[in-house]
Formats: C-alpha cells, structure tokens, sequence
C-alpha cells in the first residue's frame, strides 16, 4: 500500500485527504479532479470512435482509439498543467478538456477527426457519463466489497455466538432473554437486504444533445437513427439508457443509490450504538491492545472508540447523502449549474461511510460476548418469565392474570418470590421447572436459518474482490 504523502496528509483539509487518507485512497482514484479529467477524455474519445462510423465518415480504428485512451489514462504534468490553462482561459472545464484533445490529435495522423471532437454533444452529455463510470466502478470495486466484508463478519460472530443467552432490553429495560447471535443476525438480516439492491445497482445515462431532442443531429442527419446510437453508446458503457431528459440526466437511479447507501449506513448506525450500550453495561468485553491507550488520564479505560468513529461518520455521510439525493432529484427548467459543484462531493459521503465501515469491523474484531456476566445477569432476573407465567395462567381461563402478575413482579425487588408465592399450587410446580436461561424462544433456529439464508444469497460473491485501500 502506498501512503498518501505525510505532508499532504496534515496540511489537508477534509479528514478523508487527512487522518483517513489510506482508508479512502481507492475512492480518492475514482472521485479526484484527475480521474474525473481522465473519465470526461474517455467519454470524448469513445464517442468520437463511435460517432465516426455512425455517420459513415470513416473509422478511428481500434488500435488509434486505444492508443488515444491509453494517452488519457496516462497525462503528462505539463498536459494536466496546459488542461488548466485552458479551464483558466475558457472559464469553461469541459470545453477545455474538448480543447486539449483536439490539440494532441493535430500532432498525429488522426488529425483528421479532429472537428468531430464533441460534436453534437452538450456537456452533460459528458460529464453524466464519466459520473456514471466513476460511480458504477466505484459500487463495484470499493463500496460493495467493504460492505459485504463487514456483513459477513457479522454473520460470523452471529454464528460464533448463537447459544450466548443475554437478556433483551426493550425501552431499555430489562424484557425477556434472547441471544447475542439472534441480536447479531437481525443487524445483518437488514443490512442484506440493502446490499443485495445495491449490488444489482445500475447506474442512468444520457446522450441526447443540448435539451435531450437531438435537435442540431436530427436536422443535420435526419436519416440516421439517433435514438439508437444514443441508447446502444449508453448501454456499451454498462449504464442504462435515460430515454427522456432535459439538458440533464435526471440522476433517478443516482438518487435511489444514494437513498439505499443512506438505509444501509442506518443499518450499521443501529449496530455501532447497540454494540456502544452493550459493552456500556457489560455484556461485552473489549479487548485491551498492549500499548495503546484509552484514556490520557484513567489508566483503567478500554473505550468503544471504533464504534463511535463508525457512529459519528456515518451520521456525517448520511447527512451528505440526504442532502445530495434531494438536491441531485432537482433540476431548474431545462439546466442550471447548481448540481455540478454538488456531484465533486460524492466521493466524500462515500468516503465517510468507507471510514465507518472499516471501523465498525475494526471494533466487531476486538470484542466479545462476557459470559459469566451474562449468565449471571439472565440467572439473577427469573422476572424475565413472567410474560411466559401470565400466559399460562391466561390459558387455563384466568382473564385477569395479566393485571396480577404485574401487580407482583412490577418495580419489585423481590418480584419472583412474590409471584411464585402467589400462584396455584399445581402451576407453582411448573413454573418451578424453568430456567431464563433455557427461555430464549426459536432464537437458536431462527439465527441459523437467517445466517445460511444470507449466505446463499451472497453465494456468488464468496470470495471478493481484494479490499481496496
């Protein structure tokens, strides 16, 4: 792994260039200005490469194209450097990107080509198809493997834990018992459900002129199918094609990916608090690491610190991806510019999330269940029962067991001794023969049943890609 510069790192602004450098620096390839210049190029040279033909103009060829794609990939300093120049001179980015191209294919044989370079296009023909790239490379290579990495962890512990008997607290009390696995596998339940969308995910795209009508190409070349050149250059891309548009491509599948990504982050919020107030009341034990530190004044402290840097990230990216999903479903008349500023913040909400992500797993690693706390926790509320006791009595026809049960148990220390003294001789005898321990419902089942459901939907992905860094 090559780290970002030191220098760089503390003179940086945003915490993601910063602090988080390393964690982000696969997002940072795919949402930096320079690959954004690099995607608008390849944008402009595919085009130019299809629209050749299309129009029966001639062909760039394969090995020209390649040969102009593998220039974009690869700018010079003095390139990127005269790129800016241009913006500076134009005022205007995509026009400059237009520019330079045009610049380096009349140095080369290709210089035939050259007043085809945008032609027809409007600029966010453009810049929605390399957002469209840069996005769809991005849920594939850096926030699907993440999130799948830290759902499969999840499972695992939910597995590992499935018969740690705790008990269950509902308005945070105390309630009946359940399991840490159960408690895990519902976290992971829902957090599959969002991943599963998010991995079908497919990204819009336009390529339909100045207002979406085609209007300069159908008048120039009406006997050439538009329509279908747009949809099949959109589609070569993987992207779906958006058949009506204004100037702008309305960003629908954009905004449902960022309101997906949004429950998803919702998902793991709910998890980095519970698993805080778990190890806050000490059914969770937190691994001390030799050497590091929890607090500069009390020795004795292991502090929930990833849980709460995945807490606060991940209200950090939820607030961007809020923020950008209403602003992005927006658009004045036929284009404004207010949402191009907006999409250069993408890849910080994602990178926010990346962060709490990574260390949501970090934490989940250095915890696990205290079991002679538990046991004695569940062993010591005998109380938890009386939903269980209440019911029975319901059964044999009492109609008001539920008030006398509550009368006994309710804010009372020696709830269970009152209840029990209380009960019909036969029932006592029963309700004797219970443990809390033993009372935890199907949650054994249930937690199985869930974690190989989870795993056979996932199947296909069982061995991702590499973690990016």
């Amino acid at each position: 792994m090559n780290e970002w510069p030191l220098e760089a790192r503390l003179s940086a602004l945003s915490p993601l260039d910063g602090r988080y450098a390393d964690q982000c620096a696969g997002l940072r390839e795919l949402f930096s200005e320079a690959s954004l210049i690099r995607h608008r190029l390849r944008i402009e040279i595919l085009y130019l490469a299809a629209l050749l033909p299309f129009l029966r103009l001639g062909e760039l060829g394969a090995s020209d194209c390649q040969d102009l794609l593998n220039w974009s990939q690869n700018l010079s300093h003095a390139e990127l450097e005269r790129l800016k120049a241009l913006e500076d001179r134009t005022r205007h980015d995509l026009k400059a990107i237009e520019l330079l191209l045009r610049e380096h294919l009349q140095k080369t044989p290709r210089a035939w080509c050259s007043p085809w370079i945008h032609w027809g296009l409007t600029s966010e023909d453009v810049d929605n198809l390399a957002y469209g790239l840069m996005l769809k490379q991005a849920n594939e290579r850096v926030i699907v493997p993440a999130e799948l990495a830290l759902l499969r962890l999840v499972l695992r512990m939910a597995r590992e834990h499935v018969a740690v008997v705790m008990p269950a607290r509902t308005h945070g009390q105390i309630a009946v018992p359940t399991t840490m696995g159960k408690e895990l596998v519902v976290f992971a339940s829902r957090a599959a459900y969002f991943l599963e969308k998010l991995r079908s995910h497919r990204f819009g795209g336009k390529l339909s002129g100045a207002v979406g009508n085609f209007n300069a190409q159908a008048l120039l070349f009406p006997e050439r199918d538009w329509i279908g050149f747009s949809q099949q250059f959109v589609a070569g891309l993987g992207l779906e094609p958006t058949p009506a548009t204004t100037q702008i491509e309305p960003a629908s599948q954009l905004v449902h990916f960022l309101d997906l990504l949004r429950q998803l982050n919702n998902v793991w919020l709910g998890l980095a608090r519970d698993l805080w107030l778990y190890a806050s009341l000490g059914y969770l034990r937190q691994k001390a690491v030799s050497g590091e530190v929890g607090s500069s004044t009390m020795p004795h402290k292991v502090n929930p610190i990833h849980f709460e840097n995945a807490e606060g990230n991940l209200q950090t990216a939820n607030a961007l991806l809020a923020f950008l999903s209403d602003k992005l479903a927006l658009s004045r008349l036929q284009r404004d510019l207010s949402d191009k500023t907006v999409k250069r913040n993408l890849g910080v909400a994602f990178g926010h999330g990346l962060v709490a992500v990574r260390s949501l797993s970090d934490g989940l690693e250095r915890i696990a269940p205290d079991q002679p706390r538990l046991r004695h926790e569940v062993a010591t509320h005998h109380e938890m029962m009386a939903e269980a006791v209440q019911l029975l009595l319901r059964a044999r026809g009492d109609e008001q067991a539920f008030a006398a049960v509550q009368d006994r148990v309710r804010g009372s220390e020696q709830a269970w001794p009152r209840l029990m003294d209380a009960l019909p001789t036969d029932v006592r005898a029963t309700v004797a023969s219970w443990r809390p321990e033993e009372y935890i419902g199907l949650a054994r089942e249930l937690t199985m049943r869930e974690v190989e459901r989870i795993h056979t939907v996932f199947a296909d992905t069982e061995h991702p890609p590499a973690r990016a860094n």
